[in-house]
């Protein structure tokens, strides 16, 4: 069986030290990021990562034009692929799509990083100041 195509987004910004946004249900269990399946092979991923950013954490702000990373898991017998971007947030809307089944929460890198599940969205984020450093042009001396 192929792997299922997936698009997740790492919220972020910074305030006095870069901080992560995370979602959870409501009812509790392991915090993450927003993502969501690429159901037609001609859909753009970075239209449907700030979809599901604005629907499950009402995060708006600019992606990345490159992938941050990728990394592979299993859900109820089925593979899929997870292409990972961010999202400098500017804006967090008050009320949002999936409010009433997701709650969302600012964390700093190392709390981020221990309270996501899966061991390489760990490593991703432990990873972000230096890739958000590289994306950011060098400044004339």
């Amino acid at each position: 069986m192929p792997k299922a195509k997936q698009v997740a987004v790492i919220p972020w910004r910074d305030r006095s030290g870069l901080q992560v946004l995370l979602i959870r249900k409501r009812k509790g269990g392991r915090w993450g990021i927003p993502k969501g399946h690429i159901h037609d092979k001609f859909f753009d991923y970075h239209k449907a990562a700030v979809e599901e950013c604005h629907e499950e954490a009402g995060a708006e702000g600019r992606i990345s034009r490159r992938f941050f990373g990728e990394f592979n898991y299993r859900r109820n017998g089925a593979s899929h692929h997870v292409r990972v971007l961010t999202l400098r947030v500017k804006f967090l809307q008050p009320e949002y799509p999936e409010m009433e089944i997701r709650e969302r929460s600012w964390f700093n890198l190392g709390d981020a990083a221990e309270m996501v599940g899966r061991k390489a969205l760990r490593k991703l984020i432990m990873a972000l100041p230096a890739w958000i450093a590289q994306q950011k042009p060098a400044t004339k001396a």
